[in-house]
């Protein structure tokens, strides 16, 4: 099987084969740069799901089986709580289907220059703080701050297994009828 992914970022690549090869898919992963349509820093859930369903239909070519488009950002969970996520969004035939990574806290002193717009993305302030550079296209903050034990690789890995779950499970999620790919 092939499926494109929507992002040429290798966290984000490797992640998204991980999870296929953890469930046993034997699959080709073909990196497609694709525009999100959302800003650099997706905050809000809405906006992160757009982005990854975006990317997903974006990446989409006569050659893939299945596409898929993961997006990172954050949403406001309550008053003065903000929870960092990856969406994965798989579309294999016209199957839409759409999984969440685990969530974590954003600290303070990044999501509030975020949220008042005075700071671009996340990425910026993360490299700020902790003298990293590109940390996005590396570990992400996760993996500043459970010391290396989660880092975004995990995080796009754990989205795409959910985002699979319908795929895996036709006859549960599609119906008696429905045609078995994985």
């Amino acid at each position: 099987m092939r499926f494109c992914v929507g992002t040429k970022n290798p966290g984000k690549v490797r992640g998204v084969e991980l999870a296929l090869r953890d469930l046993g898919i034997d699959a080709e992963v073909v990196p497609i740069p694709v525009n999100s349509g959302v800003p650099p820093q997706p905050i809000g859930l809405d906006t992160v799901v757009r982005g990854a369903r975006n990317r997903a239909l974006a990446s989409c070519r006569e050659s893939c089986d299945c596409c898929v488009g993961v997006e990172a950002g954050f949403f406001k969970l309550e008053e003065g709580v903000y929870v960092d996520v990856q969406v994965a969004v798989i579309r294999c035939g016209d199957r839409l289907t759409y999984g969440l990574s685990p969530g974590f806290m954003i600290p303070r002193r990044f999501w509030e220059p975020l949220v008042a717009g005075e700071a671009p993305e996340l990425e910026v302030l993360v490299d700020e703080w902790f003298g990293t550079r590109n940390i996005g296209d590396k570990g992400g903050l996760i993996s500043l701050v459970t010391r290396g034990v989660v880092d975004r690789i995990h995080l796009t890995r754990d989205a795409v297994i959910m985002a699979m779950v319908p795929h895996i499970n036709e006859g549960l999620y599609f119906g008696e009828g429905a045609d078995k790919r994985f």
